[in-house]
C-alpha cells in the first residue's frame, strides 16, 4: 500500500523572529511515502487550491526528516496519513518531534513523541474516543430525534473529559481553547444532518427553530485563529443556518436572510469566512433550480463587502464558477481536444455536436476513482430510466494517456464504450477540467447541457441519489 503522509501547516505572520518545527518521521510500514508541507487558509473547498508548495518528499526510506519554514508563532496544522491515522495540532516555533507509523496492517497508529507532544497527540486521541463510542455508526442507526441528540451529549461529555485530561497534563491554552471550538463545530455538522433527517422522526422539534440566538455566546463563536481548523467554521456555518429558524434550504429568501444574520452576529474574518462560505454554498448548490437573474446579484453584492483579500478572492472564485451557468462553452474550450475510443482525436465542439437536439449529461470520471465506478453500478437504474426520456449520457475520463487503454476496458466493462471519451493532457492544463473546477474538486462529477450545448446545471447529484437526482433533472 502507497501511504501517503501529508501535514498542511498554516504558516503565520507576526514578529520579526522565529523557529522552524522539525518533524522526524519514522514508517515502519516500509512503504514508499510522499510528504509536501502546504500552506492553507483554512478553506474547505477542494477545488480552490492557492496554497504554495514549501517542502516535498518523495522516498523509498522508511526515515525522513521534514524541516517547516520559521514560525513566528504557535501555528494550527493538519498532519495525516492517507488511508491511516491524521489529526489536527497545534506546532509550536522550536517543536522537535518524531511520528512513527506502525508497520503496515489494519489498523495503523501514529504515535509522536517529544516536545509539545501534546498538541500533536490531541485529536489523534479525540478520534478514538468517537470510535470507542462508535460514534458516526450510532447517529446514523438513530430512529428518532432524542436518540440523535443522546449520542451527541455522549460524545460531547467524553470529549469535554479528554480536554480535561490534558489539561491537567499541561496541554495549551490556545489549543483547548481550539479543541473546545472543534468540538462546537463538530456537533453543529451533526445536528444540521439530524435536522435534514426530521421528517421522519415524529419526536423532531420541526417547525421550532433547532437553536436560538440567545443561548449563544457569539463573542466566543468569534474567533479569527481558529478558521485554520476545517471543522470549527464548516460547523459554525451549519449552526447559524439552523439559528431564529430553518434556512438551510436553498432559497433567495434564506441567502438574503443568512447574509442578514451573519452580519449582525459576526465582525472581521469570521464574518468574512462565513460570507464567504455563504457565496461558495449557493454557487455549487446541486438542486436548488434558483433563477440566475435573481441570486447572480445577490452573489455579487456579497462578495463586494467583503474586506479580507484572501476571502474576497474565494468569494469571487466561486461567483465567477456560477456566472457560467446558462451559458454555452466558451471557444477555448470547445477547441481543445477528446480522445474517441478508437483512437480519433475530436473537438469537444465535435464531440458536442453529436448529441446536440436533446438534454446531455456529463459524467466526469476516471479509472483511478473507485467512487466513480461504484456510482455506474449503484446509479444504473436511474441512468437507464433518464435515456428512455430521451436524455443523453456522456462519460469522459480525466485518465492521463498511459491509462488510455485502461480507460478503455473499464468503459467497455461498465458498457460505456460508445460514449466514453478520454482528455488529452500531454502534461498540460486541461480545459474542460479547468473550467469546470474539476481539479481539486472531485469526482465523480455530473453537469447537464441542453439540447443547444448551453449549461443548465454545474453540479448534479449522484444517480444513486435517486430522489435528490430526479427533482435536480426535473428542474432543468
Amino acid at each position: 500500500m502507497r501511504h501517503l503522509l501529508t501535514l498542511l501547516l498554516l504558516l503565520s505572520l507576526s514578529t520579526a523572529y522565529g523557529q522552524a518545527v522539525v518533524i522526524t518521521g519514522i514508517d515502519k510500514s516500509h512503504q514508499r511515502t510522499m510528504v509536501w508541507v502546504n500552506q492553507s487558509n483554512g478553506f474547505s473547498d477542494a477545488s480552490y487550491v492557492r496554497a504554495p508548495m514549501y517542502q516535498s518528499v518523495y522516498t523509498n526510506d522508511s526515515l525522513f526528516t521534514i524541516t517547516t519554514a520559521v514560525l513566528k508563532q504557535p501555528t494550527f496544522a493538519y498532519y495525516n496519513v492517507y488511508r491511516g491515522p491524521g489529526a489536527d495540532c497545534l506546532l509550536t516555533p522550536g517543536d522537535k518531534l518524531t511520528l512513527t507509523l506502525s508497520a503496515a496492517k489494519k489498523p495503523q497508529t501514529l504515535t509522536v513523541e517529544g516536545k509539545n507532544a501534546l498538541n500533536y497527540q490531541f485529536w489523534l486521541n479525540a478520534d478514538q474516543v468517537g470510535a470507542a463510542l462508535h460514534f458516526n455508526e450510532k447517529l446514523h442507526a438513530a430512529k428518532s430525534w432524542q436518540a440523535h441528540q443522546r449520542v451527541l451529549g455522549q460524545y460531547s461529555r467524553a470529549i469535554d473529559s479528554l480536554i480535561s485530561k490534558y489539561a491537567a497534563r499541561g496541554m495549551s491554552p490556545l489549543l483547548r481553547n481550539a479543541a473546545n471550538a472543534t468540538k462546537t463545530g463538530i456537533l453543529a455538522i451533526h445536528r444540521t444532518s439530524g435536522y435534514y433527517r426530521q421528517k421522519n422522526w415524529a419526536d423532531a422539534p420541526f417547525p421550532s427553530p433547532l437553536v436560538k440566538s440567545d443561548t449563544l455566546n457569539f463573542q466566543q463563536l468569534n474567533q479569527p485563529a481558529l478558521l485554520g481548523f476545517m471543522l470549527y467554521p464548516v460547523g459554525l456555518y451549519g449552526l447559524i443556518r439552523l439559528t431564529d429558524g430553518n434556512r438551510a434550504e436553498h432559497t433567495i429568501a434564506n441567502f438574503q436572510g443568512n447574509a442578514q444574520f451573519i452580519r449582525q452576529h459576526f465582525t472581521g474574518p469570521v464574518r468574512d469566512y462565513l460570507v464567504g462560505m455563504l457565496v461558495r454554498d449557493y454557487a455549487n448548490a446541486e438542486n436548488s433550480g434558483l433563477d440566475k437573474r435573481t441570486l447572480q446579484p445577490l452573489i455579487a453584492r456579497e462578495t463586494a463587502l467583503i474586506q479580507a483579500p484572501a476571502y474576497k478572492a474565494w468569494a469571487t472564485f466561486n461567483s465567477e464558477f456560477y456566472a457560467k451557468t446558462n451559458e454555452p462553452l466558451p471557444a477555448w474550450v470547445l477547441q481543445s481536444k477528446l480522445l474517441t475510443a478508437d483512437s480519433t482525436l475530436l473537438s469537444v465542439q465535435q464531440v458536442l455536436d453529436k448529441y446536440r437536439g436533446k438534454p446531455l449529461i456529463i459524467d466526469f470520471w476516471a479509472t483511478w476513482c473507485g467512487p466513480c465506478k461504484q456510482e455506474f453500478r449503484a446509479g444504473r437504474e436511474q441512468v437507464a430510466a433518464l435515456k428512455q426520456q430521451g436524455y443523453q449520457f456522456l462519460y469522459i475520463s480525466l485518465d492521463e494517456p498511459k491509462d488510455y487503454q485502461r480507460m478503455k476496458a473499464e468503459a467497455r466493462q461498465y458498457q460505456l464504450i460508445d460514449h466514453a471519451y478520454n482528455v488529452v493532457s500531454n502534461g498540460k492544463k486541461v480545459p474542460l477540467a479547468t473550467y469546470f473546477n474539476l481539479i481539486g474538486g472531485g469526482i465523480p462529477r455530473l453537469l447537464m447541457l441542453d439540447g443547444n450545448g448551453v449549461v443548465k446545471m454545474l453540479r448534479l447529484p449522484n444517480p444513486s441519489n435517486a430522489g435528490a437526482f430526479k427533482q435536480a433533472v426535473a428542474l432543468q
